[in-house]
């Protein structure tokens, strides 16, 4: 599932599993429907006002049936913090590109432009959210933290940790 027709296009290419394109606060599944679900590489936390993320997240747990999982991978927000780099020139598709980034005054969301060397400018802004904060949806969502890891190795989650990988599971 992805918002992005581009992207549902390029994944076209490497499988042959069904591609649905659909935006996470409104899924086109029956509630209760799949034994995981996952939203992987911070594909969360986009949006402009807290009650899309609480519906995104509701959409998303909804379709998880009883004793099926819920696996969120999202950044860890004090790495973000500590390690910020406010601007960097990068290569991106063999064009250079200039990298801004910085955190909003209240430190709850991080922005990042890129800035082309031909004029074109995008830009993405992503909210902060502590692990505690996701717990506590997940929770609210009706679903139980079962595992914690703060990288793909399966590391413990914590404040160096570059990841947030939480696993949640309705009972």
């Amino acid at each position: 599932v992805d918002l992005s027709a581009t992207l549902l296009r390029i994944a076209q290419g490497v499988t042959d599993a069904p591609l649905v394109r659909a935006d996470m606060r409104l899924l086109p599944f029956r509630p209760a429907s799949m034994d995981l679900t996952v939203n992987l590489f911070t594909s969360f936390g986009y949006f402009d006002r807290e009650a899309e993320h609480a519906i995104a997240l509701r959409e998303m747990t909804d379709t998880v049936r009883p004793g099926g999982w819920f696996v969120l991978d999202f950044l860890n927000p004090a790495v973000v913090r500590r390690t910020l780099v406010p601007t960097e020139r990068v290569v991106l598709n063999g064009r250079p590109v200039e990298v801004r980034r910085e955190l909003s005054e209240d430190g709850r969301h991080v922005t990042k432009r890129i800035l082309t060397d031909d004029g074109r400018r995008f830009c993405e802004r992503v909210r902060l959210f502590r692990p505690e904060e996701i717990v506590g949806m997940l929770s609210d969502a009706g679903l139980e933290v079962r595992a914690r890891f703060g990288d793909y190795a399966g590391a413990p989650l914590g404040p160096a940790a570059p990841r947030t990988i939480l696993a949640a599971r309705r009972p």
